[in-house]
């Protein structure tokens, strides 16, 4: 299982599970806007986190994302856009099956381990007053 960030010619950041490398995701299921709830699958590379987050749900300011922590500070946010009309979910439901919390969610492989972790979910997808 592979996370690339980056263009077709240019990879700036690869991260590779495999089960001889021993590097795993993580998964979990947070509230955030009313109504609605975050999927997330993140890996963590030295001192920092890099989550993956899809609001399914109520009330989202926006669909996908990734979000980057230095250790527990936010370093970076950014909002995914999908094409107009594609309702193609984030996260491959081969992989990993996503409940309405984290007891309702199931990994169909050892590379992606479910955790009651919300990596601050509330705070990524929370609306503009």
């Amino acid at each position: 299982m592979t996370y690339r960030y980056g263009t077709a010619q240019k990879v700036e950041n690869e991260y590779v599970a495999t089960a001889s490398n021993g590097h795993t995701f993580g998964a979990s299921v947070a509230p955030a806007a009313p109504r609605a709830w975050v999927s997330q699958v993140w890996f963590d590379r030295s001192d920092y986190r890099y989550v993956m987050t899809e609001c399914v749900g109520g009330d989202c300011p926006y669909p996908a994302g990734l979000a980057v922590f230095r250790r527990e500070l936010l370093a970076m946010k950014a909002a995914c856009q999908r094409p107009e009309g594609v309702r193609l979910p984030a996260f491959s439901r081969d992989l990993i099956q996503f409940g309405s919390d984290t007891t309702d969610s199931h990994s169909n492989t050892s590379l992606i381990r479910i955790e009651d972790i919300d990596n601050g979910a509330y705070d990524l997808y929370k609306q503009a007053r």
